[in-house]
This record gives structure tokens, sequence and C-alpha cells, in this order.
């Protein structure tokens, strides 16, 4: 199953290691992680990367919503985006 992975990416200097741990969880589960800005040059403007971002997720089975989901407008959109289609939602869990 492939499984899109949104979280926040907008000022978060960490992204690339925060998409890169929930990358190695959804391998774990036995899934293939699919992280929307690989595949990016780097120079898009932000609604560039946002329909980037939702072409990628169209072709995902499920969506991973990292912890810090919620402080991201995109990830807010990708989520609502994998609800109304009926995408298979996987919450991470972050163990305190």
């Amino acid at each position: 199953m492939r499984v899109y992975i949104a979280g926040k990416i907008t000022g978060c200097p960490e992204y690339k290691e925060n998409f890169a741990a929930a990358a190695f969880a959804v391998r774990n589960m036995g899934h293939e992680p699919v992280i929307p800005f690989e595949g990016t040059a780097g120079t898009e403007t932000y609604k560039q990367y946002i329909d980037h971002g939702l072409e990628v997720l169209r072709t995902c089975d499920a969506i991973y919503m990292m912890a810090n989901w919620p402080d991201s407008k995109g990830a807010i959109l990708e989520r609502m985006y994998a609800e109304v289609v009926g995408m298979q939602m996987i919450e991470e869990r972050i163990d305190l």
C-alpha cells in the first residue's frame, strides 16, 4: 500500500529528519512511504508545492498524519482531501 506522509514543512528546519522518521515507521508497517517534497526541484512556488503534493496524494492508498500536521496549512488540506475521498488515515503516535 502506498502511504502519503503529511506534516509540517514550512518553518520547520528539521522537516527532512521528521519525514525520514515517518517513512521509516511506514516501512516498518509493511507499506511504501511517499514523501511529498521528493521529486521537486526546490525552486517552485508554494502553490506549485501544494499542487504537486495533491497530485502525488491522489496516487496513494492511505495518508500518514505526522503529529505536527495541525500546524501546517498544507497538511490540513491534504487531510481534508483524504477524508473526502475516503482514504485510510494513519495517525502518528508519540509515546511520552
